[in-house]
């Protein structure tokens, strides 16, 4: 109580302190380091399949519920999301909160084993299945890019056009392309061609 008495009869001593109170805090704030967007662990990741072709109910059969199995034996699994698309498999997986940030990396690099374990029981026109893990970023926005009439490679010259001119937007930092199709040659011989040229297929 007699502190508070002296405050009350020495009002010129109090206001003192508030003002050299108020003066360090926004000292302290405006040195205070932060950043707009500051960096954060987010710990889920993206495992998405391209199978172009395919509708929705072939692509979780023949591809979503094999990778969801294989997933599902991760001992740090939280949950999934599956989401079924004409032509792509996507399946967010969330893991326990109570992970570490830095045992984040070796759990996705246990991930990526498990799915690339099951990579041969999918089908033969299915993608190589690719894992997320980068969400650093504070957004994060997917976009689908089709066209009737057009080839795969014309798709993805498109999408790498695409790519370049929305890199150029202030604030865009990285575009990743998914669903890439790897380029195939595929060689046709005709018997009868081959007897008439002397030539065999061990040649």
């Amino acid at each position: 109580m007699k502190l508070v008495k002296y405050f009350l009869q020495k009002r010129a001593v109090t206001i003192l302190l508030l003002v050299l109170v108020l003066a360090g805090g926004l000292f302290s704030y405006f040195k205070m380091g932060k950043l707009e967007d500051a960096p954060f662990t987010i710990k889920q990741a993206l495992v998405l399949t391209s199978y172009p072709g395919a509708s929705p109910a072939e692509v979780q059969s023949q591809v979503t519920d094999i990778l969801e199995e294989a997933i599902q034996s991760l001992g740090e699994l939280y949950y999934l999301k599956t989401e079924n698309r004409a032509g792509l498999s996507k399946i967010t997986v969330y893991v326990k909160k109570e992970i570490r940030a830095e045992e984040m990396q070796q759990l996705w690099d246990k991930l990526r084993r498990k799915v690339n374990d099951v990579q041969d029981k999918l089908p033969a026109g299915a993608g190589t299945s690719i894992v997320n893990d980068d969400f650093g970023d504070v957004l994060g926005v997917f976009y689908g890019l089709t066209g009737d009439g057009h080839t795969y490679r014309e798709l993805e010259d498109q999408a790498k056009f695409i790519k370049n001119e929305l890199l150029k937007v202030k604030d865009v930092a990285k575009i990743e392309i998914y669903g890439v199709q790897t380029p195939t040659i595929d060689v046709l011989i005709s018997p009868s061609v081959m007897a008439q040229s002397g030539v065999t297929t061990a040649d």
